[in-house]
Order: structure tokens, then sequence, then C-alpha cells
């Protein structure tokens, strides 16, 4: 039984990062035609890295080791 899963694991993982590239990729080929989604976009973008930068900051107090 560990030799299934030792085989099938790094092959899922790959199988995981090939699809992700794929979306990826299928993504950045897409142009923006209007000023409008551009500004849309550039919005999402931001709120998605404040978003991210206090998530990191949540995660980072209880990660980081404290003086006992």
């Amino acid at each position: 039984m560990g030799q299934f899963f030792s085989f099938f694991a790094p092959l899922i993982a790959f199988l995981g990062l090939y699809f992700a590239f794929r979306t990826f990729r299928s993504i950045q080929v897409i142009s923006v035609d209007s000023k409008d989604m551009s500004d849309i976009s550039g919005l999402i973008q931001k709120g998605a890295m404040v978003f991210l930068k206090k998530e990191y900051s949540v995660c980072l107090l209880y990660t980081s080791p404290s003086p006992r």
C-alpha cells in the first residue's frame, strides 16, 4: 500500500502543476479590449494584493516562534 501512494503522489502533484500552468497560460493570452475592463482588472489585482498582505501578516502571527 505504501508503494501505491509513493508512486501516485508525485504523479498527481505533477498533473496538478501541469493543469495550473495550462490555466495560467490560457488566461495570459486573453487580451483586454476596453478601458473599463482594464480599470476593473487593475482594481481586482490591487484588492487581491491587499488581501494577501493582510492574510500573510495574520499567518505570520501564528507561525512565528514566540518566546515562552
